[in-house]
């Protein structure tokens, strides 16, 4: 009784496992079917491909054959006198083309597609030529087969421009060129012919032999110009001594100095380049530092505080004080000088005429011989716009005080002056 429920049980588990397995089956065959059509679609696909391929060969070939007959039909209607072959055989080779390969076919479908960008349109500027014409030619080279044929690289040309200089190129357009082929090479040329400069490598020339340095111009600056001249020039087919002779001779007066204690200068237009960077790297770095050393020790030639200036000048006055050579004259002109300025303001003057009156033994702040700061009747100067005064003349008394234009603290100060002399009168 237990085996025959035992029996019941298993069978709808067995039945089920045989469906499942049936299920399986059936997908897998499925699967392995539609994978056979795919195979058999690729397959036919690349049968396709290779009997196309087959057929333009074909073609190709009957072509080749159609012009080879037609070059023997020609030399054979020739005059004998007139034929440089006497064999019509070895003048005429036969070409077999090479099938693609799997390589070359994805490389020139990939070559359809433009890798350069359009250059811009042309205006008609002789100025702006030279580098539409280059960018022109590149485009040519580089993107030909994505254009197409000649004749449509033709066209192609004739779109970059704009209305003037298509108007003036629209006959030779219509003619397809000079030989009616719409040949893109002989378009380049005709615009070149309308639109170059022929006289540009002369005048660069003579740009470069004039070509100098500036003295306060490094050499990183300079060298770009100097190749842009010898570029425009064609000087990259001359010889290195003849390029670094150029280039020594526009070289500024601190770099040629320096030059003359080398006596192994490299020979090598591109090592000569290399030692003038060195040199040049080395005299800007020295100047600098001398020149941060000068600005650190030197003292300034304006001060933005006036009181301390006079404080300097006080105690600069000091070495006036022991030098007993005022003339008597000079002293009662002074005397009567001083009732005269007294509450007018002293002008400011540069350092370099604080100096020359320091030299020359006069005030320091109104200029006068025999004349001390401590002593001076004016007010002392405020700091106007600086101006700077080179001019340095012979010493010679000077009798009269440089007086700034009267203010009301100066009137103010000559008012007080007044009212003391007269109480103290």
């Amino acid at each position: 009784m237990a085996s025959n429920e035992m029996n019941t049980d298993a069978q709808p588990e067995e039945s089920q496992m045989a469906q499942l397995m049936q299920q399986l089956v059936t997908q897998l065959s499925t699967i392995q079917t539609e994978r056979a059509q795919e195979r058999a679609q690729f397959a036919q696909q690349l049968a396709d491909i290779q009997a196309e391929q087959r057929n333009e060969r074909k073609a190709s070939r009957a072509q080749i054959r159609a012009l080879q007959e037609t070059v023997t039909s020609l030399q054979k209607a020739l005059p004998p006198a007139t034929l440089l072959n006497t064999n019509p055989t070895e003048a005429v080779s036969t070409y077999t083309p090479e099938e693609p390969s799997s390589a070359q076919i994805t490389t020139n479908a990939m070559r359809k597609k433009p890798i350069l960008p359009d250059p811009p349109k042309f205006n008609g500027s002789r100025l702006n030529f030279r580098a539409w014409y280059l960018e022109m030619k590149n485009k040519l080279s580089v993107d030909g087969p994505a254009l197409g044929s000649p004749p449509d690289q033709f066209a192609y040309i004739y779109s970059r421009l704009e209305s003037t200089p298509q108007n003036m190129t629209i006959a030779f357009v219509e003619r397809g060129g000079t030989d009616g082929t719409h040949d893109p090479q002989q378009y380049l040329k005709y615009l070149n012919e309308c639109y170059g400069d022929p006289n540009t490598q002369s005048r660069a020339i003579d740009r470069l032999r004039n070509l100098r340095q500036k003295e306060n111009e490094s050499f990183g600056t300079f060298l770009p110009r100097f190749e842009k001249e010898l570029a425009d020039a064609d000087g990259g087919s001359w010889s290195d001594a003849v390029r670094i002779n150029y280039l020594e001779g526009a070289l500024n007066t601190k770099i040629r100095e320096r030059l003359v204690g080398c006596l192994d200068t490299p020979r090598n237009y591109g090592e000569f380049i290399q030692m003038l960077q060195i040199l040049s790297s080395k005299i800007d770095s020295f100047e600098f530092s001398k020149k941060k050393i000068h600005t650190r020790t030197r003292s300034p030639l304006y001060d933005s505080r006036p009181h301390k200036q006079e404080i300097e000048q006080s105690a600069e006055s000091k070495t006036t004080d022991e030098m007993e050579w005022e003339p008597t004259r000079i002293n009662q002109a002074i005397q009567k000088a001083n009732r005269e300025l007294r509450g007018k303001r002293a002008k400011w003057v540069d350092q370099i005429e604080i100096d020359r009156r320091k030299s020359e033994g006069r005030c320091l702040r109104c200029g006068r011989t025999g004349c001390r700061i401590d002593k001076c009747p004016l007010l002392p100067a405020k700091r106007p716009q600086p101006t700077i005064d080179t001019r340095v003349g012979k010493s010679k008394p000077v009798l009269q005080a440089e007086v700034e234009e009267e203010d009301e603290e100066s009137d103010q100060y000559a008012l007080d002056q007044s009212e003391d002399e007269s109480l103290k009168d």
